[in-house]
């Protein structure tokens, strides 16, 4: 068992994986304590926010090779009106 100790409460989570998701952050194996089968580690509220925003950190790169490219739309846009404005001229 995975246990996170903060401010708010006491989390758990059978695997690291479920435990980084309640946080709605990223925890390392290293930033444990293991006490025999179960791995505790202790956050305040600065270091909460610091796992919160390793996961947003992580996540920039993904979002950014999703982004559309609109160029080929915007040249279409361009070419289409300037036929229109051939066909009226």
């Amino acid at each position: 068992m995975f246990y996170a100790i903060t401010e708010q409460g006491v989390k758990k989570a059978y695997t690291r994986k479920q435990l980084n998701k309640k946080l709605k952050g990223i925890l390392e194996t290293a930033e444990f304590k293991f006490r025999g089968r179960d791995a505790v580690t202790i956050l305040n509220e600065k270091d909460l926010e610091f796992v919160q925003d390793k996961r947003r950190i992580s996540q920039i790169p993904v979002q950014q090779l999703y982004k559309r490219d609109m160029t080929k739309v915007l040249i279409f846009i361009v070419m289409l009106l300037q036929f229109i404005l051939l066909i009226k001229g």
